[in-house]
C-alpha cells in the first residue's frame, strides 16, 4: 500500500502503486475518485488516498466523499461547478470534524486509527490544493509547500523522498516536468528496499482544470501509456548509473566538463522549445 500525490502545474497526478491489483496480494485499493453523478452529467470533486487499516480507510474514504457531495447537492449543483478557494477551506474543516470525531469513537474503544489521507482538489478557477490528514484527522495544506504527499510504509517512504530533493522538485516548476515517469520511477525505487511496494502501477488518476473547457477533469493514465512509461523508466535508471560512471572514471576536472555539456544541452532544447511556440 502505496501512494504519491503531487502537484503537476494546475494539476495533481495521484498514483498508487499496483498491489492491490497483482495476483496473490488482495490489499485493497488505497484510492478514490470523488466524482457526483446525476442525470448523466458528471463533475469530478476529488481524490482521497490513504495508508493504514482498511476497514478505517473505508470509513475516511466514505467521510470525505459525503463532505464533497453534500457541498455539491447544495451549493455546487446551482451552477455545475467546483469549490472555490474558500470553499474547499471550509470542506477541508467539514472532513476534520468528521474524522476526529470517528477517530475519537474508535479511541474510547481501544482501537488507535493509525491511518493517513491524501486528498487532492482543484478550485473553480484552477489552482490545485493538496491536504495530508494525519492520525489525529487534523489537516495540513500542502500544495504550495513541498507540493507533494508520500504515504506507505517508512522504507518506501524515505526514497520517495529522497528522490524528490535530489531531483530538485518543487510545485513552481512541475509543468515542464514528466510528473507521470517521475512517480512510476519513485514507486519502482521504493519497491526495490520494501517487498510490500508492487513495482507496477495501480492507478494513476490526474485532476485538473481544461484550459479549453474551462472545466475541472479526471482522467487515468491507459495500459499502453503506462508500457511506454516503463520503456523511459529503464532509459533513465540506465542514464543515472551511466552518469555516475562517468564521473567516477572521468576525474573531477572532466566532471565540470560534463555538467558544463549537460546544461547546455538543457538550455538549448529549451530555447528550441521557445521557438518553436
Amino acid at each position: 500500500m502505496f501512494s504519491i500525490s503531487i502537484v503537476w502545474g494546475s494539476g495533481i497526478l495521484v498514483t498508487v502503486d499496483g498491489r492491490s491489483i497483482d495476483p496473490g496480494f488482495p490489499e485493497p485499493r488505497n484510492v478514490r475518485p470523488i466524482i457526483y453523478s446525476e442525470g448523466g452529467k458528471e463533475k469530478p470533486l476529488a481524490i482521497v488516498s490513504g495508508y493504514g487499516d482498511e476497514s478505517i480507510l473505508s470509513s475516511a474514504f466514505q467521510i470525505v466523499d459525503d463532505v464533497f457531495v453534500e457541498w455539491f447537492d447544495a451549493v455546487g449543483s446551482r451552477s455545475w461547478r467546483n469549490p472555490g478557494d474558500s470553499e474547499v477551506k471550509r470542506i477541508v474543516s467539514q472532513v476534520e470534524e468528521r474524522l476526529m470525531e470517528r477517530y475519537s469513537g474508535l479511541r474510547n474503544l481501544g482501537v488507535i486509527p493509525n491511518t493517513y489521507l491524501s486528498l487532492a482538489t482543484i478550485t473553480q478557477d484552477g489552482s490545485p490544493r493538496l491536504y495530508l490528514f494525519n492520525e489525529r484527522g487534523l489537516a495540513v495544506p500542502r500544495h504550495s509547500s513541498p507540493g507533494y504527499i508520500v504515504l506507505g510504509s517508512h522504507a518506501g517512504s524515505a526514497i520517495a523522498e529522497a528522490i524528490l530533493r535530489l531531483t530538485g522538485y518543487s510545485p513552481g516548476e512541475s509543468s515542464a516536468w514528466n510528473i507521470g515517469i517521475l512517480s512510476a520511477f519513485i514507486i519502482l525505487a521504493a519497491s526495490e528496499v520494501d517487498p510490500s511496494i508492487s513495482p507496477n502501477i495501480g492507478d494513476s488518476i490526474l485532476l485538473r482544470l481544461d484550459p479549453s473547457e474551462k472545466e475541472v477533469v479526471m482522467g487515468s493514465i491507459k495500459d499502453h501509456v503506462l508500457l511506454k512509461l516503463r520503456e523511459r523508466l529503464e532509459r533513465r535508471r540506465e542514464a543515472f548509473k551511466i552518469l555516475w560512471k562517468a564521473m567516477e572514471s572521468l576525474g573531477d576536472e572532466r566532471e565540470e566538463r560534463v555538467l558544463r555539456l549537460l546544461r547546455n544541452l538543457i538550455e538549448g532544447s529549451g530555447q528550441r522549445s521557445e521557438e518553436a511556440r
